[in-house]
């Protein structure tokens, strides 16, 4: 794999903590034209299911941050159920990032393009505000009551007070990619970026 020397997006957040609001939201633009490759203009469609910013490598280019999507190891092709690889479940770090629908379907859960979108939004929020929407409430996540804490606040779907922080139109955007029921949720990469113009 091509080296990054940026790092990752969460290297990037942890250390940089004096990104711009507008840097941040080009990285999120990016990190939305990306996806919507993979949903709608890839030949087969693909839906990632493991986005998260360990999984976006950083480039610099004309002194601007460009984000890379990788590993794509529990992805599918959009429609044939199809993935990569079986599943043998998450990281801790992929747990934050886990859709209602993954947490409560297991692997056999009807995984859409806008199972992405969640982890997308889980992604734009900790950009935007410097924490995680779902958290384990100071349990430690290596331990399962820990992960029953996040599991618990992503699957009840109420999003924290920080949301309230967050500036147009990005929270209205964050607010429809961490709608809990995915038939509610919004649907299409292309539907982001129209909404955030």
């Amino acid at each position: 794999m091509q080296y990054h020397e940026e790092g990752d997006l969460d290297k990037l957040l942890l250390e940089n903590r004096n990104l711009s609001f507008d840097e941040k939201g080009s990285i999120l633009r990016q990190i939305l034209l990306g996806l919507e490759f993979l949903h709608e203009q890839h030949p087969k469609g693909i839906i990632h299911r493991d986005l998260k910013p360990k999984n976006i490598m950083m480039a610099r280019n004309h002194n601007k941050y460009v984000p890379k999507i990788t590993d794509f190891g529990i992805s599918q092709w959009i429609g044939s159920g199809k993935r990569q690889v079986s599943e043998i479940g998450g990281t801790l770090l992929s747990f934050f990032h886990d859709s209602p629908e993954r947490i409560q379907g297991g692997k056999n859960s009807n995984i859409r393009r806008n199972t992405d979108l969640w982890s997308f939004g889980v992604i734009a929020y900790q950009a935007l505000t410097g924490e995680l929407p779902f958290n384990t409430g100071g349990l430690p996540i290596r331990k399962e009551v820990g992960r029953q804490e996040v599991s618990r606040q992503i699957t009840k779907g109420n999003l924290p007070d920080g949301i309230n922080r967050i500036e147009q139109p990005w929270q209205g955007l964050i607010r429809r990619c961490l709608e809990k029921d995915p038939e509610k949720r919004i649907q299409s990469a292309r539907e982001c970026l129209e909404l955030i113009g």
